[in-house]
């Protein structure tokens, strides 16, 4: 992850730290760090969120726990896989490379015994002579078709791996761009399909709204019920979009409990009935606890709605849909907030 603060910030933040690795069981290590780093920060709100559902079930941090904070919260998504998929295409090239050096050098031995064969059959030849000639042509293509067939049996299997690995190479390209939790698009894959919807509308002048959805007093929720349930709340959120969604309509989780959604070749009014939709589906939803069938009391977001206006950038429609979005909670909260 990139940070952009500066070096005075980033002092004091070290020492915020510093204390809180003191405390685990974890060595303090650059992975270690990172994790204290970011929750001290306050600019991973999942990572916080992990942590101290951790620490308030009275569990120390070791290594194993901290590193898989890491590797959920924190590093880039798919680049171990990513690494995996480059040396097996770098073996499997280097496999498909020495096929073609054995079948170019046996097509030139064949070449060159074909030559010979020529140049004896122009000569005068008695019956034993020519039956020489026509086993050694006899032995030659014989081996010419094993080597062929032994050739045509590695490049299928060749083939065969390359599809496996063009298959895992999508799957970790989803990964990417995908919320693991909820199972939309991440902010990375929201921020790559918003970019490519704008320059859509850009060039055909088609309406492109975009809805900022925030959950109600989500800490409340996490506090009163704890994270796990906090977690089938966004996932409920999630499946409620989706739900009420086009096919070529976009949802992304931008982190935390806060949600977007790009509504294409859709006006003011109709995204604010869609939009209206999901706040009421929600407010309707009844989420209960597996364990004792306990129900989480009723559960509202708030919304703010813009519509893309030509010229602008995506942070510009962003920054605009968010101040909506922050007019319908200090409103009351429970409701959509559009332009004009």
């Amino acid at each position: 992850m990139l940070y952009k603060h500066d070096k005075n910030r980033s002092a004091e933040y070290l020492r915020l730290a510093i204390p809180h690795m003191s405390k685990q069981a974890a060595p303090v290590d650059p992975v270690s760090y990172a994790v204290w780093y970011e929750h001290v920060s306050g600019e991973n709100p999942e990572l916080s969120a992990a942590i101290s559902d951790l620490l308030e079930r009275g569990q120390v941090l070791d290594e194993e726990t901290t590193r898989n904070l890491y590797q959920r919260y924190i590093a880039e998504p798919g680049l171990e896989s990513l690494s995996r998929l480059r040396q097996e295409m770098l073996r499997i090239a280097g496999d498909l490379n020495g096929t073609a050096r054995t079948a170019s050098d046996r097509t030139g031995e064949f070449t060159t015994t074909l030559t010979d064969c020529q140049q004896a059959l122009r000569q005068e030849a008695g019956a034993a002579r020519l039956e020489q000639l026509i086993n050694t042509l006899v032995d030659e293509t014989t081996s010419l078709q094993g080597s062929i067939a032994l050739m045509q049996g590695q490049l299928s299997s060749s083939l065969r791996e390359t599809e496996s690995l063009r298959r895992e190479l999508e799957r970790v390209r989803r990964e990417a761009v995908t919320d693991p939790l909820t199972g939309v698009l991440n902010r990375k894959g929201f921020d790559e399909a918003l970019a490519g919807e704008l320059e859509q509308a850009r060039a055909a002048g088609r309406p492109l709204c975009l809805a900022m959805l925030d959950l109600d007093h989500f800490k409340e929720i996490n506090d009163r019920y704890g994270h796990l349930l906090g977690d089938k709340v966004l996932r409920c959120l999630a499946q409620v979009l989706k739900e009420n969604v086009k096919g070529r309509d976009t949802v992304g989780r931008f982190g935390g409990e806060e949600f977007a959604l790009l509504l294409r070749d859709t006006d003011m009014e109709g995204a604010r009935v869609v939009t209206e939709q999901i706040r009421s589906q929600l407010q309707r939803a009844r989420i209960r606890r597996l364990d004792n069938g306990q129900t989480i009391d009723q559960v509202t977001l708030s919304a703010g709605l813009a519509r893309y206006r030509t010229g602008e950038t995506a942070e510009e429609l962003l920054e605009r849909a968010d101040a909506l979005l922050y007019q319908a909670k200090q409103a009351g909260r429970n409701q959509v907030v559009t332009e004009g």
